[in-house]
C-alpha cells in the first residue's frame, strides 16, 4: 500500500503534463477549424458570415471595379495593410505573417488572373468574388499554434486548471485508498464498514444526480401553429432537417401570414459558430384554402416552397436546386433540402426528453 501511495504524486505529475499538452493541442486544433476570419478572405463562400462580410472579404474586394481602378502601388499598399490586419486578428492560429503578406501582395499584383464567380446571398442578392481555388493558399501551422498556446497567455490558465484538476484527483485517490484500507482491514468494526460504504455510495449518487440536473442545453423555440381567424396564421418553432442535416440546427423561427396582404413573413434567429444571427424573409402567398397555405420564392440557384398545413399542424419547406444548376451557384449544390418546423426542446433532448 505504501508503494501505491508513493506512486500517486508521480502519476499526478504525468497527468498534469499530459493535460496541459492535450488542452493546448485541442485549443490549437479548435482554432484552426473555426478560422472563419482568414477563410472569409480566401473563400468567402465557406465563411459562416459571408453575407455580412461581403465588403470585407479580400476575394470580394479584388472583384470590385474600384480595386481595378487603383494604381499598382496603391493595390500593394492595401494588400500589405490587409495582411497585417488579418495576421493580428488571427494570432494564435499558427499563420506565418510573412506567408500572409506574400500571398495578399501576390493576389493584388495579379488580381486579373483569378476568375470572377458569383454566389447567392439572402433576399435574392448575390456577391461577386475572385476564385483562389487553384492557387496555393497560406496554411496554419498546427505545431506553431500549440507552441503559442503553451508559451503564451493561455499558459497560466492551463496551469491553474491542470493544478486544480490534479489536486482534486490526488485528494480523491488518497480518500479512496483510505476507504479501501478501512473496508478490507480485519480490525475495523463491521458497523464502521457499513457506515463508510453507505457514505461512499451516497457520495457517488450525489455526484451523479448533480451532473444529471446541472446538464443543460440551449434549446430553440417551442412548436406552436394557430389560425387567428380566416385571414391570419401564426406559427413558431425551430427548423429541423428531414432528408439531410441543416447548417445551423439551433434556431428559433416566427412565421406570420396575412391573407389580406398576400404575404407570409418569417423571422429567424440562429446560432452559427458561437455567433447569433438574425434574418427575416417575406414570402408571396401562392394559394390559401381551408387546408393549407402555400408560398413560393424563386432565386437564381434554387426555388423554395413552404406549406403550412392546418389539419396536421405542420410547416414544411422544400428547397430544390434548379436544373441545370448554374456553374457559379454555391447554394443548392447539395441538392434537394426538406425541413420541417419542430419543437426546439424535442430537437435538443429527443421526444419527451428521453434522449
Amino acid at each position: 500500500m505504501r508503494k501505491i501511495l508513493m506512486s500517486i504524486p508521480i502519476s499526478a505529475a504525468v497527468v498534469i503534463i499530459a493535460t496541459m499538452l492535450s488542452l493546448s493541442y485541442y485549443s490549437a486544433k479548435g482554432q484552426e477549424g473555426s478560422d472563419w476570419l482568414v477563410t472569409s478572405h480566401f473563400n468567402p463562400t465557406k465563411a459562416s458570415l459571408f453575407t455580412s462580410q461581403q465588403t470585407d472579404s479580400w476575394a470580394v474586394t479584388l472583384a470590385s471595379p474600384d480595386f481595378s481602378a487603383l494604381s499598382e502601388q496603391d493595390r500593394l499598399a492595401m494588400a500589405s495593410d490587409k495582411a497585417t490586419e488579418v495576421w493580428r486578428l488571427a494570432t494564435g492560429y499558427g499563420y506565418s505573417k510573412k506567408d500572409l503578406v506574400s500571398w495578399f501582395e501576390e493576389t493584388a499584383k495579379n488580381y486579373s488572373e483569378y476568375p470572377i464567380k458569383k454566389a447567392d446571398l439572402m433576399h435574392n442578392q448575390f456577391m461577386t468574388y475572385r476564385d483562389f481555388s487553384f492557387t496555393k493558399l497560406p496554411r496554419p501551422n498546427k505545431h506553431v499554434a500549440v507552441f503559442r498556446a503553451i508559451t503564451g497567455e493561455p499558459l497560466g490558465y492551463l496551469f491553474g486548471v491542470s493544478l486544480w484538476i490534479t489536486l482534486a484527483i490526488l485528494v480523491s485517490l488518497y480518500l479512496l485508498a483510505g476507504v479501501i484500507v478501512m473496508l478490507i482491514s480485519k480490525n475495523t468494526p463491521l458497523l464502521s464498514k457499513i457506515v463508510v460504504a453507505g457514505v461512499l455510495v451516497l457520495g457517488i449518487l450525489g455526484v451523479w444526480l448533480f451532473k444529471l440536473t446541472s446538464t443543460q442545453k440551449i434549446v430553440g423555440e417551442s412548436l406552436f401553429i394557430n389560425e387567428i381567424g380566416p385571414n391570419d396564421v401564426f406559427a413558431k418553432g425551430s427548423w429541423r432537417g428531414v432528408n439531410q442535416k441543416i447548417a445551423n440546427p439551433l434556431n428559433s423561427v416566427l412565421i406570420t401570414c396575412s391573407r389580406s396582404e398576400g404575404v407570409c413573413r418569417e423571422a429567424k434567429a440562429e446560432l452559427s459558430n458561437n455567433m447569433m444571427l438574425a434574418d427575416s424573409t417575406t414570402w408571396e402567398i401562392s394559394s390559401w384554402d381551408e387546408k393549407e397555405v402555400i408560398v413560393d420564392k424563386e432565386g437564381e440557384c434554387t426555388t423554395v416552397k413552404m406549406v403550412i398545413n392546418f389539419k396536421d399542424k405542420a410547416v414544411t419547406q422544400i428547397r430544390t436546386s434548379k436544373d441545370p444548376l448554374p456553374a457559379d451557384c454555391i447554394i443548392g449544390a447539395s441538392g434537394k433540402l426538406i425541413t420541417e418546423l419542430a419543437d426546439g426542446f424535442e430537437i435538443a433532448y429527443g421526444k419527451l426528453g428521453n434522449k
